[in-house]
């Protein structure tokens, strides 16, 4: 049998029922606003992480200012091929020899027996640094790269979430239709270049192409299970359809979808 009459025929009809399928209509709202609420989690990321690097800078600089300073020098350095490079400097402080390890960031080289001046805290022996390394320990990278991630993350679930409430009300106005789809992927698989093609036969036996859209819920999994019974609503730029059951779990699996031209179809031909 040819892959497109098992999209044509469907092997059954979907077991949702009426009261089913409307709560995945709610589903889509639920989407949405979590995309929403995620995104204000991601601002609230970005505007804590300002606030800890203005504080970290704070605290170099008061650092610099009020701590005690004394002659120290260089014992070794470390220059991993990955990871911020770093020295081991000796002080001496109330009689006694202490060393501490610092991280570089300054873009300085420097080489055993350097004289460098060391700068502390009496209140607190972990807090050192010298004159040009601020000694953050990483955290400030750590921090900055965190920072970047919920920085991009905030537009990419604020676009999420406007893309399923606008699905919402779409399906809102056409409702659903009962239909048997089959995903073809772009070929080879792995690259992925395009999103995968749904072919659609409805229960009246009208037909559609649709496209996949970039989106955490692809529909690929599902190009081993041609013909598959499906929902589909929406229209235009704002179509959804709901499989029966995933690839792997029992419960609806929703895809978002939208319109392809019917020009050159030769899947159903």
């Amino acid at each position: 049998m040819k892959l497109g009459e098992r999209a044509v025929r469907p092997r059954r009809r979907p077991s949702e029922e009426p009261q089913a399928i409307d709560g995945q209509t709610r589903r889509l709202r639920t989407i949405s606003r979590r995309a929403y609420g995620l995104a204000v989690v991601c601002a609230g990321m970005v505007i804590g992480g300002c606030i800890g690097l203005v504080a970290m800078n704070s605290a170099a600089e008061t650092l610099l200012a009020n701590g005690t300073r004394v002659p120290g020098m260089v014992v070794t350095t470390h220059n991993p091929v990955r990871g911020t490079p770093s020295m081991v400097v000796e002080y001496i402080t109330g009689g006694r020899r202490h060393r501490a390890e610092i991280q570089r960031d300054s873009g300085r080289d420097y080489v055993p027996f350097e004289q460098v001046t060391v700068v502390y805290d009496p209140a607190e022996s972990g807090r050192v640094r010298t004159l040009d390394e601020a000694n953050d320990t990483g955290s400030r990278v750590v921090l900055g790269m965190a920072l970047l991630v919920a920085l991009v993350c905030v537009p990419f679930y604020l676009a999420g979430g406007a893309a399923w409430r606008r699905r919402h009300r779409a399906v809102l106005e056409t409702g659903w239709r009962e239909a048997s789809v089959t995903v073809v992927p772009d070929y080879p698989v792995r690259r992925n270049r395009n999103s995968p093609d749904l072919y659609v036969s409805y229960e009246d036996g009208s037909t559609a192409r649709l496209r996949g859209v970039p989106s955490l819920r692809g529909a690929t999994r599902m190009r081993h299970e041609p013909g598959t019974p499906a929902w589909v609503g929406g229209t235009g730029e704002n179509m959804v359809v709901v499989f029966e059951r995933g690839r792997w779990l029992r419960a609806p699996y929703i895809v978002p979808v939208r319109v392809r031209p019917l020009a050159k179809y030769a899947f159903l031909g």
